[in-house]
C-alpha cells in the first residue's frame, strides 16, 4: 500500500441527535445492507431483558481492553478494509449485529460512543416502553470483529431522515480511536489498522491531533472577507459533509462580527439558519485551500451545530487521512481533487426523507431568493417526481445530487396537502 509499511500482518453537523441517542441508554456497500430495510434480527430478549451476543467462534485470540471494547482481526492479520459509501459527505459502512444481515452504521468521529438503534430488535407484540439491552454484542466488518461488553442504545431515525438512508447504528470515537484509522474517499474504503505495527513511510503532511473527549481535532486557520484570520483547534469530523463550520463559542472568542458578514442564508431544517458564505483560505499545516464555504450556524433551532470550529468531508474527501490517535498525528495526502473549486447546494431546498422507504421527500425549508423559492415551493411540500421520474425510483442522496449541479432545469411534481401540481421548473445556480 502505498506510503505505508504493515509489517506483513496487515449540517449539516448530527452531534446533537447522536447527543439524543447516547442519553437515551453513508460504491454501493454490500447489497444486501440496502436491500433490508430492517435487518434480520439477532434473537432479541424479551422486553426489559438483556440481549446478549453468543461466544466468538473463531478460536483467534482477541485483543481486550478495560473499556470493554475487544476486538480481533481475521487471519491474525493486522488491517481491515471495510467498504465505504461516502454519497453527499456522508460516510456508512456495513456492519453485522450479532450475525444478522449488514446493516447500514455511520462513520462519526465526532461521536465519543458507538450507538445501535433498537428498533429493528424489538419484538412486534412489545409494547412502547419495551427495554432492549445489548450486552457482550458481537459487531462484525470485513477483517474484524468487536466485541462490546455494553453498547449504548437509541432511536436513530432522524439521522435516518437526514441522510435518506436506514441508519441502524453509529461507529464512533470508542472503537475508532484504538486503530490508525485511514480513510480514503476516491476508493470508497475505511481501514482499521492495527497501531502497534502502522509505520508511514510516505510523503503526507504530519499535523499534531488533538484528542478531547473521544473527539479529534488539529490546529487550523481560516481567514473570511471582513474578518481577521481565525487561528484555533477545529474538529475534525467525518459526520460532517460540510467544509468548515464556525459556532457561537468561536464567534464570540474571535471577536467575529457576524451581523456584517454577507452571505447567504441558508434553512437547517430545524427552525434554524445557517449563514454560508465563500472564505479566502483555509490553512491546514502546510495545506492551503482557497475559497472554502465557511458556516455560521444561527439561531436556537441549528441543531447539532458545534460550539466550536469544525471541518468536514468537502475537505477530508481531497485527501487520503490518516488518523493516528495513539500518536497524537495526522497524516494528509493530496488527491486528485485536492485543488478543485468548492460548490454546495444550488437550489436552496432543505429536504428530509420520510415515510416507511424514506421515500417521501418533504421540504422543510426555501431560502428567500433562491431557485426553489422561485419555483414557488413552500415549506412542506413533498417532492413527489422529478422530470417525470418518481420519487419512489430515486433515494434523498439522489435528489440532493441533482439539486448540486449548475444550470439544470428540473420539472418538479409537488404534493401540497391533496393536492399534486408541476411546479415552475427549478433552475439551478451559485447562491453565493
Amino acid at each position: 500500500m502505498h506510503g505505508m509499511k504493515l509489517c506483513r500482518k496487515k449540517s449539516w453537523r448530527l452531534r446533537g441527535l447522536l447527543a439524543v441517542c447516547a442519553l437515551a441508554a453513508i460504491c454501493p456497500v454490500w447489497a444486501a445492507a440496502q436491500e433490508a430495510d430492517k435487518p434480520a434480527p439477532p434473537a432479541p430478549a424479551p422486553a426489559s431483558q438483556t440481549a446478549a451476543a453468543p461466544a466468538p467462534a473463531s478460536p483467534q485470540a482477541a485483543v481486550a481492553s478495560e473499556d470493554g471494547i475487544d476486538y480481533r482481526f481475521a487471519y491474525n492479520g493486522n488491517v481491515a478494509l471495510i467498504p465505504m459509501e461516502s454519497d453527499n459527505g456522508w460516510l456508512l459502512v456495513a456492519v453485522r449485529v450479532n450475525n444478522s444481515k449488514p446493516a447500514l452504521f455511520l462513520v462519526a468521529t465526532g461521536a465519543p460512543h458507538s450507538v445501535l438503534d433498537p428498533a429493528p430488535w424489538v419484538p412486534a407484540d412489545s409494547g412502547p416502553q419495551t427495554d432492549v439491552k445489548f450486552t457482550n454484542t458481537l459487531l462484525s466488518m470485513p477483517g474484524i470483529d468487536f466485541r462490546v461488553a455494553h453498547l449504548l442504545t437509541g432511536s436513530l431515525a432522524e439521522i435516518s431522515a437526514v441522510v435518506g438512508k436506514p441508519v441502524r447504528g453509529v461507529l464512533g470515537s470508542d472503537i475508532l480511536s484504538k486503530f490508525v484509522v485511514e480513510l480514503e474517499y476516491d476508493r470508497s474504503s475505511l481501514q482499521l489498522i492495527d497501531a502497534k505495527t502502522f509505520e508511514y513511510t510516505g510523503k503526507g503532511v504530519k499535523i499534531p491531533l488533538l484528542v478531547r473527549s473521544g473527539v479529534p481535532s488539529i490546529r487550523a486557520k481560516v481567514s473570511v472577507p471582513g474578518q481577521h484570520t481565525i487561528e484555533d483547534s477545529f474538529e475534525v469530523l467525518s459526520e460532517f459533509g460540510g467544509t468548515v463550520t464556525i459556532g457561537k463559542t468561536f464567534v464570540n472568542a474571535h471577536h467575529l462580527r457576524v451581523a456584517k458578514i454577507k452571505g447567504f442564508g441558508f434553512p437547517d431544517g430545524s427552525g434554524g439558519k445557517i449563514v454560508m458564505m465563500r472564505g479566502n483560505k483555509l490553512g491546514i499545516g502546510s495545506l492551503s485551500l482557497e475559497k472554502p464555504i465557511v458556516e455560521f450556524p444561527q439561531g436556537k433551532g441549528s441543531f447539532g451545530s458545534p460550539p466550536g470550529g469544525a471541518i468536514g468531508n468537502s475537505i477530508w474527501k481531497r485527501f487520503r487521512m490518516f488518523l493516528d490517535y495513539s500518536r497524537g498525528l495526522m497524516i494528509l495526502e493530496t488527491t486528485t481533487l485536492y485543488p478543485t473549486d468548492f460548490d454546495g447546494d444550488m437550489s436552496g431546498v432543505a429536504l428530509r426523507a420520510g415515510g416507511a422507504n424514506l421515500k417521501t421527500f418533504e421540504v422543510v425549508g426555501v431560502a428567500p431568493r433562491s431557485p426553489g423559492s422561485d419555483s414557488g415551493l413552500q415549506k412542506g411540500d413533498v417532492i413527489a417526481g422529478i422530470d417525470n421520474q418518481p420519487a419512489a425510483d430515486l433515494t434523498l442522496p439522489d435528489v440532493e445530487y441533482m439539486f448540486r449541479q449548475l444550470g439544470q432545469d428540473y420539472k418538479l411534481t409537488i404534493l401540497r396537502g391533496d393536492k399534486t401540481f408541476d411546479a415552475k421548473p427549478l433552475k439551478t445556480r451559485r447562491l453565493f
